[in-house]
């Protein structure tokens, strides 16, 4: 099915829900484990500085580097939108009208709170799929991205210690689930974690159906990468 360009209102609207929900997410206290904010974000400094200059110029110093995957471990495929979740589920756990949304937006706006912000923007690699109600604002995304170990870990520990979250297992997985009500309506966020796999759904998607779709999402990232 062609995929019908999003309306500026929706993006708006999802990445704005975000925003409430990141609000609404405190960090963990003082009391939070170290580990709690993720480290893969900004790399340490090597702890013997290089005493000959590196003949290849440089990038910007102050970028954040591009992690790589885990060594040993290869590069995760991370399917297109409609292999992701077919249209079929899609429509059977949120709406009948849902269509698929063309969308170019960074996947760490649609994150609720920082932890999970940074490990987006840090991810190895993240690709953002929309759907939503024709001539409507009801419409929710799922981010499909591949962590290193260290930032997963990192970033489970982070979730554990804001206390906003409820972990449970969807498909195997660990996940964490949040919903609040804000001005935009009720909104929600799962998170699922498998290996070096994370899904997020976030938007007007709540409970059960929130957590069939980041089912069905792992389920198309684990078919994308069966052997």
């Amino acid at each position: 099915m062609r995929s019908t360009r999003v309306r500026i209102g929706l993006v708006a609207a999802l990445a704005g829900a975000a925003l409430l929900l990141s609000a609404c997410v405190p960090e963990p206290g003082p009391s939070a484990s170290p580990s709690a904010e993720p480290t893969a974000v900004t790399p340490s400094p090597s702890a013997t500085p290089s005493a000959t200059p590196s003949a290849t110029p440089t990038s910007d110093p102050g970028a954040t580097p591009t992690p790589t995957p885990t060594a040993g471990a290869e590069t995760l495929v991370l399917p297109a939108c409609m292999d992701l979740i077919p249209l079929h589920i899609v429509r059977a756990h949120f709406d009948e009208r849902a269509a698929p949304m063309e969308v170019d937006v960074d996947p760490a706006e649609f994150m609720a709170g920082p932890a999970a912000t940074a490990a987006a923007r840090a991810a190895v690699q993240a690709d953002v799929c929309t759907w939503a109600i024709p001539a409507s604002d009801g419409g929710f995304a799922v981010i499909a991205a591949e962590l290193t170990t260290t930032a997963r870990d990192d970033l489970i520990a982070a979730l554990r210690g804001a206390g906003t979250f409820r972990e449970g297992s969807i498909g195997g997985g660990v996940s964490f689930y949040r919903e609040i009500d804000t001005e935009l309506g009720l909104t929600a966020v799962t998170y699922v974690f498998e290996d070096r796999a994370w899904v997020t759904v976030t938007g007007s998607v709540i409970g059960d159906a929130s957590n069939q779709l980041a089912a069905a999402a792992l389920e198309g990232v684990r078919a994308a990468n069966d052997e």
